[in-house]
């Protein structure tokens, strides 16, 4: 069944051909990377044909090109999409991801590559591939170029809906077209050799990390670690893989967790993976910068050990919880980079942030218990494809009582021109705050979530939802503007659904939030993966 979606989308794709700038910088390609001598006659309507090539390494597809003229025919132009298909002996089979159709001018009467996005991140296997043109209906000006060895697979598809889940019987033809796939090769960061030291059997509800430094901006897809079952004790012992952030050179706040099966007692030595979120095809999109790989093991202790090299580079701590902590708390410091790294892909998205990212100098008063406030942070541009990361506040431990105080941060997104409510787009992990903290920036880790701003009437607010104990933390406020609001609500575990920013009497629905000066320092992280934003 083909998607509605693409027959909604195309509708919004038509596009003058005036440039042919690639939209990424991709590190690698398959397919063919030189242009055919033989143009093809113009493109007939309702039509997909393409070409078998070999993905030689695992890779994050980035997007797709052919060498293209408008030389076909008379018209204004010709819609033309692109489409991935998995091989099945010989012939085009199962539809792996295409491309938004683009509508091609007749502006193009010189040969050129043309490339375009593949929506989404696809970590895709090595193997055999067919790298297919899609063209729809108008004109058919649009031509290709091939020569070489016979490597051609054809068949007629409506344009509408987009390229057929599943190929379908064709028929073959000649030449290999001029067509290929731009991705990035997965590559390693930290320990990838083999350590030639073992731990000793490793304690129950504990945890230990090496650190390491991140030289790119990558898309995070699992996290990895050697260990061995020969710790002497029997069963099966849990085992979490944590990747924290680095505050002045301690492990700091946790950015994601995975929990992995570690094999029976007894095993020998080997590798266990584990993807940063349940779906494997969403990574998490890290900046540069310093970062702590961490195992975290459960109950029963002593079964599994780790492998190790060097002095230094080690910080290890007792971890109550059955999962890693959201802060890895006071660490001690040990010998030995832990044989443990993460797998990732080159990103070139634009990293940015919205909100209050300079700290605020006006501490608050202690956090209420069962409380939620915050702030607009409304971006002065607008984009249509992005994915927030991370959200962040400005707070510390200093509120005066003792003990630790919960705390959640929630995205919230709103559109209506006539009143204002918005509604929950992400709430974030929650994060426990312990008394006596230092003030600085504190993660709050969200689920990799979509967000667009396409709307004039669109406005952000980042919310602080506080729980028990009452009184240990605090935020801070800046006083340049009356940009607050808050109300009293119970701490939940995923917090309101929406917010209602205007008299409730007049426009009921969402919690009612009382307005109040000053903004408070928090911003939402998110990374923009269109190739610009819709306006400056």
């Amino acid at each position: 069944m083909k998607r509605l979606i693409r027959l909604l989308t195309i509708l919004f794709s038509a596009i003058v051909l005036t440039a042919l700038t690639p939209a990424y910088a991709a590190a690698s390609s398959f397919g063919r990377t030189t242009a055919g001598t033989i143009p093809s006659s113009g493109l007939r309507a309702d039509y997909k044909r393409g070409s078998e090539f070999v993905l030689p390494e695992t890779g994050m597809l980035q997007q797709i090109c052919a060498y293209l003229d408008t030389n076909g025919g008379a018209g204004n132009g010709q819609w033309i999409r692109y489409a991935m298909y998995q091989d099945q002996n010989g012939v085009p089979g199962q539809l792996v991801t295409e491309t938004d159709g683009r509508f091609l001018e007749q502006s193009l009467p010189t040969p050129n590559w043309f490339c375009l996005p593949i929506r989404g991140r696809w970590l895709q296997e090595p193997g055999s591939y067919w790298l297919v043109i899609h063209s729809g209906n108008l004109w058919g000006i649009v031509r290709y170029y091939y020569d070489g060895a016979a490597n051609w697979y054809g068949n007629a598809d409506e344009w509408a809906g987009g390229a057929a889940d599943t190929f379908g019987s064709g028929g073959a033809g000649d030449g290999t077209i001029s067509i290929r796939a731009d991705y990035s090769p997965l590559r390693s960061a930290g320990a990838t050799a083999i350590g030639t030291r073992i731990s000793s059997p490793m304690a129950a509800n504990m945890k230990r990390g090496s650190s390491f430094t991140l030289t790119e901006k990558a898309s995070v897809w699992q996290l990895n670690a050697y260990i061995d079952g020969q710790g002497g004790a029997g069963g099966s012992q849990p085992l979490w893989i944590a990747l924290y952030d680095d505050q002045n050179g301690e492990p700091g706040a946790l950015v994601t967790k995975t929990q992995v099966d570690p094999s029976p007692a007894g095993s020998a030595g080997h590798w266990v993976s584990g993807h940063v979120s349940s779906a494997s095809a969403i990574p998490l999109l890290l900046m540069p910068g310093r970062y702590w790989i961490v195992l975290y093991t459960g109950s029963p202790g002593g079964v599994l050990r780790y492998y190790m090299s060097g002095t230094g580079n080690w910080r290890g701590n007792a971890n109550p919880d059955t999962e890693p902590s959201s802060f890895f708390g006071p660490a001690s410091p040990g010998d030995g980079t832990i044989t443990a790294n993460i797998s990732y892909t080159p990103e070139n998205a634009l990293h940015q942030t919205m909100g209050r990212s300079t700290p605020g100098t006006i501490p608050s008063g202690p956090l209420a218990a069962n409380y939620i406030r915050g702030s607009d942070v409304t971006p002065d541009h607008w984009f249509r494809e992005a994915w927030v990361t991370a959200l962040w506040a400005y707070m510390d431990g200093n509120g005066g009582v003792a003990g630790s105080q919960k705390v959640r941060l929630g995205l919230y997104f709103g559109t209506n021109p006539d009143h204002y409510t918005a509604d929950r787009v992400v709430m974030s992990d929650e994060v426990t705050i312990p008394a006596g903290q230092a003030p600085g920036w504190v993660r709050f880790p969200v689920p990799y979530t979509h967000i667009t701003n396409d709307s004039i009437y669109g406005h952000f607010h980042v919310m602080m939802l506080s729980g028990g104990t009452q009184g240990v933390a605090r935020y801070y406020l800046s006083n340049d503007a009356i940009n607050w609001a808050g109300a009293p609500v119970a701490y939940t575990d995923i917090g309101p659904g929406s917010l209602n920013f205007e008299d409730p009497n007049y426009y009921p629905g969402g919690l009612a939030v009382s307005p109040g000066s000053g903004t408070v320092s928090v911003y939402a992280e998110y990374v923009n993966t269109a190739e610009t934003d819709m306006y400056p």
